[in-house]
């Protein structure tokens, strides 16, 4: 591990498997976690999964320092995401809450978590990166599956790379589907599968699926995640590749991840830079 970590671990879940993943693992290297879980968002099998958990409301940061200082948790890893929609429809700020919303230099994604993240730090918690406890989650330089892209995937996936990093520098989204040289869709508030949905109704295909942290990306969180949903949402609409940054997304569950590729034809590469990208797999 790249740093010291205490035995008494904070779990900020949002939704996915991810907060679950980072759970067992934790505990099965020794840590007890303490989690706070939004309602909504965090799938209820997490409590079974750490020591104690405290379910909030989006923007109740308060409640969440609290409950981690009470706990003897001096270190705090965030995993999984809080869909926009219900960030937005379902937001209850507490005081802390609203002081944070008013440091904050705007109102996106990235802002808002690294103004988060500082007021943690202020009240002595030290914010983590979650796959400090799950290294094996994150994809290595080359092609992860069976079947190798092809040149047009190839292609696509350059023009992908470009537009994901474009659009992740605005603070749009992560995900782009290209299909034949053409960008098919981009995503925005709707999150990546429905992105690829939204892309195999318009062209009848998703084509190749790029999804990218944003060039100012805190891997401390919100880093691009990929589980089995996501592949059974790419079979179903007939996508045939998805890129990835090496060593800067998640693979919920790595094994079945590329198992379920592998049984649906679909490509998975990692790569650090378009530059090369053929030479590289």
């Amino acid at each position: 591990m790249a740093q010291s970590l205490d035995s008494n671990l904070g779990l900020i879940a949002g939704n996915g498997n991810f907060p679950l993943q980072f759970a067992r693992n934790a505990r099965a290297k020794n840590f007890s976690v303490f989690a706070v879980a939004h309602q909504g968002e965090t799938e209820p099998a997490l409590e079974e999964e750490v020591s104690a958990c405290c379910w909030i409301k989006v923007g109740q940061l308060r409640r969440l320092v609290r409950f981690f200082l009470k706990s003897g948790v001096r270190q705090v890893a965030f995993a999984g995401g809080i869909g926009k929609p219900r960030a937005l429809r379902d937001l209850r700020p507490d005081s802390l809450g609203l002081k944070v919303l008013a440091q904050a230099r705007s109102s996106n994604d990235d802002a808002l978590l690294r103004a988060v993240a500082t007021e943690l730090e202020k009240q002595g918690l030290e914010v983590i990166s979650a796959t400090e406890l799950v290294p094996e989650c994150l994809p290595q330089v080359g092609c992860l599956t069976k079947r190798r892209p092809n040149e047009q995937e190839l292609r696509d996936a350059v023009i992908g790379w470009q537009a994901a990093k474009a659009i992740g520098a605005s603070d749009i989204g992560q995900t782009v589907c290209v299909w034949r040289e053409s960008i098919i869709a981009v995503e925005a508030i709707e999150g990546t599968d429905a992105t690829i949905e939204r892309a195999f109704k318009l062209a009848g295909s998703a084509g190749v699926v790029i999804k990218l942290p944003k060039p100012q990306q805190d891997e401390r969180f919100d880093l691009p995640a990929i589980g089995i949903r996501s592949i059974e949402v790419m079979q179903r609409c007939k996508a045939s590749a998805l890129v990835l940054e090496a060593q800067k997304a998640v693979l919920l569950d790595p094994q079945s991840v590329i198992s379920a590729a592998n049984s649906a034809n679909i490509s998975i590469i990692a790569v650090d830079s378009f530059e090369g990208f053929g030479a590289k797999l």
